[in-house]
Parts: C-alpha cells; structure tokens; sequence
C-alpha cells in the first residue's frame, strides 16, 4: 500500500508541475488521467480497468479549456446533458455512501439497469465542483478550503440540474452521499412524480479507512474534506439506510473495504452477508473520536492542520454567490410542490406534499486502495 502512495505522489508531483509550467487549470479528468499513467504495471491491472470507465464517462461531460463559459451553471448543465435524450420508460440510479466509500467502484454495477439507447445524464456534485472557475483559481493558490466553501454552489448547480434533467425525461445517475435525508427525499420524490423506475446503489467502506483514503485523494485533486464532515456522512449514511431500502424496494449495497472487488452484502431488502451488514450499521454510532483513535498519527496531523483552517462542522453552509434561476425551456419541479415518497409499505410510490431541502469524483484509483 505505501509503495502505491509514494508512486501516487509522484504523480501528485508531475501534476504541481503541470499548473506552474503550463499554467492552465486541470479539470477533473486529467487529475485522473495523471494518475492512471503514473500507476505501476501491476497497480495499473488491479485498479487501471475500473478507472478508464470512469474516465471514459467523465469525458462525454467535459468540455475544451478554450469554450466560453459564460453563465457557469447554464454552461455546466449543458454539459451534463449532453449525453441524454427524453425518455419513454427513464430510468433514475441513485449511488450513494459516506465520503469517500468508493461509489465509484460501482460504475459497472450501476450501468447495467440503464437504458442506454436514450443515454443519461451523471450528476456528481464533487465533478460539478472540479469543473468550476473558482475551484481551479483556489486550488491553484493552494486553498485547502476550496471544497469547504463551494461546496454549497456546486449542490446549488447540482439540484438544479437534477431538476432539468427529471422535468425532460432524461435517465439521470444521481452521485452523491445521501446523508441528507429531505435532500435525498426530494430527489425521490420527483423522479416517483414522473414515472421513473428507481434504483439504489449503496457503497459502504469503514470510516476510518475512507478518512484515509479521502486525505490521500486530496493531495491528488486539492479536494479536502474535513474529518467531521467525513464522519458526518458515514454516520447519517448508515442511520439513513432503512429508510431509503423501504422507500425502493430496488437497492444493492456493496462494501468496497478490501480491493478490487466490491463485495455485494445486501440485495432487494434481504441480507446477503448478515456479518458485514451488522458492521455496517453499527457505523450510524460512530462519533469523531472512535474515528480519530482508528487513524495513523499522520493522517490524524493532517485533518487537524485542515481542520484549524477552514473548519466548517456545525456552519450552515450558502451559495457564495447568487446563482441565476434555472430556464424557463427546461420546466423545473418548483421546489414549493416537490412531493415526499410515502413511507406507507401499502404503497411505495404513493405521494405526499413537503418541504425539502439539500445541504460534497471520484478519485477512483484512490477510494479504491
């Protein structure tokens, strides 16, 4: 594992060099492009194949450095849309885990439900994130706390989004780590609303090992992740799980704790592995410090360094900036009708009126190590 850290740092490295000598902005798929060619031959077998798909995907939402960008969030969406089209029958697929649980080693496992021939859009407010001008400009001056405060615009661009692409039929992959349960609540709610069949993925890695896998992967991307906040969506990940699994009936959870492979323990509401599910969710009683006596002395440093920083636990988080409306073309759900999916097991997708609200790509090389 350390011999693939200190190949991984190298690549870091090529990548520091790359913003001073070019000086152009790195988007989120060269940051795993770098990376994937800085791979030993045999990480490069272990853990290549799943990060080209990644990479593959990532590439039909990014656009040439030298297009305008006018408005941001219209520009991003665009994007995003891209590689969809209205459906008759759409589909949505919602991938969910704490930070850094290795949502991303589920890209083969999700694909196969979705109805290909109408493409789909993919919603990551993490990419959103990596493609903005703001991240690029504060990570560039070295900013720790660029996802700390713009977390709050990309979510802002990624609901909308998710908005657009449930108002035209698009098949939507929603990535996110559904701790939040009105937010997740609302997503469900709408894509129930107009029809689409639903499916849930779920990616479970222990806390403490994606606290270091996310400390990792940021040095990498510039994408750090305070420590409660890590902890925060693991925690409310798991509490939140039964819920989710009794709103759709359709769900998958997979625990990604030993690489390459995801190991299915829990399928269409029944137990595949009764010992791994139990660890599972016995992480909904995790606190900060059972978390921090699990880490090694340098990790644990370096979220109190981050931590001193851009502390951010407890701080309701807003937009930095206005962001413009979305257009009158695409018909967005307003958010003053969005539906609840009832939790009546008499009917899974019958709907009730409520007020939601929604409160952060994976490096997948990294979240899989």
């Amino acid at each position: 594992m350390y011999a693939a850290f200190l190949v991984l740092a190298a690549a870091a490295a090529l990548m520091t060099e790359s913003f001073a000598a070019v000086g152009k902005e790195l988007r989120a798929v060269e940051v795993y492009e770098n990376i994937l060619e800085n791979l030993s031959p045999s990480e490069r077998g272990t853990y290549g194949p799943s990060l080209e798909n990644h990479i593959n995907m990532l590439k039909r939402f990014v656009w040439p450095h030298s297009s305008p960008l006018g408005n941001e969030m219209e520009h991003i969406k665009s994007i995003l849309f891209s590689n969809a089209t209205s459906c008759a029958a759409p589909v949505a697929v919602f991938i969910g885990g704490g930070t850094a649980s290795g949502k991303s080693s589920l890209d083969d496992v999700w694909m196969m439900p979705m109805n290909m021939s109408c493409g789909f859009s993919y919603i990551d407010p993490d990419d959103i994130m990596m493609e903005m001008n703001a991240w690029h400009g504060m990570v560039n001056a070295g900013d720790q706390c660029a996802a700390a405060l713009l977390h709050a615009n990309a979510s802002a661009i990624a609901k909308s989004a998710y908005s657009d692409a449930i108002a035209n039929n698009y098949n939507v992959v929603y990535d996110g780590t559904m701790s939040n349960m009105n937010g997740t609540l609302e997503r469900l709610s709408m894509a129930a609303s107009k029809g689409y069949r639903i499916y849930f993925f779920g990616a479970w890695a222990s806390t403490a090992l994606a606290a270091e896998r996310a400390i990792i992967r940021a040095n990498f991307t510039g994408r750090y992740v305070p420590l409660c906040v890590i902890v925060e969506s693991h925690m409310s990940f798991s509490n939140n799980f039964m819920d989710y699994i009794r709103l759709l009936p359709e769900n998958q959870l997979y625990d990604t704790n030993t690489p390459p492979q995801a190991v299915l323990i829990y399928k269409n509401s029944t137990v595949v592995d009764a010992t791994r599910f139990q660890q599972f969710l016995a992480e909904a009683n995790d606190t900060e410090k059972d978390v921090e006596g699990k880490l090694t002395a340098t990790t644990l440093a370096a979220y109190e360094a981050l931590n001193k920083e851009c502390y951010t636990c407890g701080i309701s988080q807003q937009p930095t900036s206005p962001l413009p409306p979305p257009t009158s073309s695409s018909q967005p759900i307003p958010p003053t009708t969005t539906a609840q999916i009832s939790t009546s097991p008499s009917s899974a997708y019958s709907l009730q009126p409520v007020m939601g609200i929604i409160a952060l790509a994976v490096g997948l090389v990294i979240c899989v190590i």
